[in-house]
């Protein structure tokens, strides 16, 4: 029997110990509450779905779809269990990523691969994503329940309620879809939320929402976060570029303190002028201005994609985006600039099968450099003490 079968068939029994999910969520703005009991967690405010849906707006049905995902939203808890299960009943995929993956399967695969679902890390070990299973052990008369479930605990001998080892885990929900959440099964005593960190902001488009990253813990937005000790709340949406109005109202609801804006690879495949370019770009740092000086914003240009492959529309502005970026940012002193160009090696390994999007390995890379660079800088601005102890350097 699964363990997800296990769960689903002693779903009412006393060892199963059920918790809503409300106060595990991290890397949300709000959370939704339906009828039926069950949350949709936003990573977006309602204002700026209503951006993503405007006229201006250059894909408003594909934004539609991308707003919905779940990118960067997790669980966090600490916990004594052996197993847990997650209840989550997943969205639709969105038809735009769709044509993507099946782009990214062609050459390599027979049939679509799923590149996606829910992954866990249990004190710092990850354990692979998997998508949920409809539990067959419910008869005619019960609803089914789609659940993920992970063993926390392999091959510990002590199956003991209440003497099991404290762990922190982290679950981290799916990137390329949405979903909805109900309770947290497992067969511990306890589930305690994690305190919660400093924010790190990172609006994006699909490469930071995490295609085609494989699992969402490897999208570079969630291994950066990592890196920092930090909070994501990731806003990459497939198709997009600097829209005016999209961040207006966002640092009135969250208190952050990096952002990071990783834009302007989409405009490599439509027609655009490089003036209205460099207006819609003015026009969207002009509202990150919002977040105050205590907030350190970082502005991303495009990373490394295979020209052949994707040669550039002929009436694409995409050769003078790096230098409409650094004229702009003349205009904010203190916000920081980084190429794309150092932060991703040109190795097709490092790129999926599309050749426009990181794999996995291009993820770990870009997210280890923009680390590395953002923890110089806070150096930098925060200097070590003369006098160290030993043990300090000799870290």
């Amino acid at each position: 029997m699964s363990l997800v079968d296990l769960f689903a068939r002693e779903y009412d029994s006393p060892a199963i110990m059920h918790y809503p999910v409300g106060e595990l969520l991290r890397g949300t703005v709000s959370v939704k509450r339906g009828s039926d009991g069950w949350l949709r967690p936003w990573r977006l405010t309602e204002a700026q779905r209503r951006v993503l849906l405007s006229c201006r707006a250059w894909h408003p049905g594909l934004f539609r779809q991308m707003a919905a995902c779940t990118a960067g939203i997790c669980l966090e808890f600490e916990t004594d269990a052996h197993q847990i299960a997650l209840e989550i009943r997943l969205d639709a995929e969105p038809q735009g990523t769709t044509k993507v993956l099946e782009l990214v399967d062609a050459s390599i695969a027979p049939s679509r691969q799923t590149h996606d679902g829910v992954s866990c890390e249990v004190d710092g070990l990850h354990l692979p994503y998997r998508m949920p299973i409809v539990s067959t052990e419910f008869d005619s008369s019960q609803e089914p329940v789609a659940l993920v479930g992970f063993d926390i605990a392999p091959g510990e001998q002590n199956q003991i309620p209440g003497l099991g080892t404290r762990r922190r885990v982290t679950l981290r929900l799916p990137s390329l879809r949405g979903c909805e959440l109900r309770d947290l099964l497992c067969d511990g005593t306890y589930v305690e939320p994690c305190e919660k960190r400093p924010k790190l902001l990172v609006i994006g488009d699909s490469v930071a929402q995490g295609f085609v990253a494989d699992d969402p813990a490897w999208a570079w937005p969630s291994l950066l976060a990592s890196a920092l000790g930090l909070e994501l709340v990731n806003q990459g949406i497939g198709g997009e570029v600097f829209q005016p109005g999209f961040v207006a109202d966002v640092a009135s609801q969250l208190s952050c303190e990096h952002v990071v804006v990783a834009l302007g690879a989409n405009y490599r495949f439509e027609r655009c002028s490089a003036s209205i370019v460099a207006a819609e770009i003015r026009a969207f740092l002009g509202e990150l201005e919002s977040f105050g000086s205590e907030t350190n914003i970082w502005i991303v240009s495009p990373v490394w994609l295979d020209r052949i492959m994707w040669p550039a529309h002929p009436h694409s502005c995409i050769d003078q985006l790096e230098a409409l970026l650094t004229d702009a940012l003349k205009r904010h002193e203190g916000w920081h600039f980084v190429s794309g160009k150092e932060l991703m090696d040109q190795e097709s390994y490092l790129l999926a099968e599309d050749a426009c999007h990181p794999g996995p390995f291009g993820h770990e890379q870009i997210a280890e450099r923009l680390a590395a660079r953002m923890s110089k800088s806070e150096n930098r601005e925060h200097p070590q003490p003369q006098h160290q102890s030993a043990e300090s350097s000799s870290r």
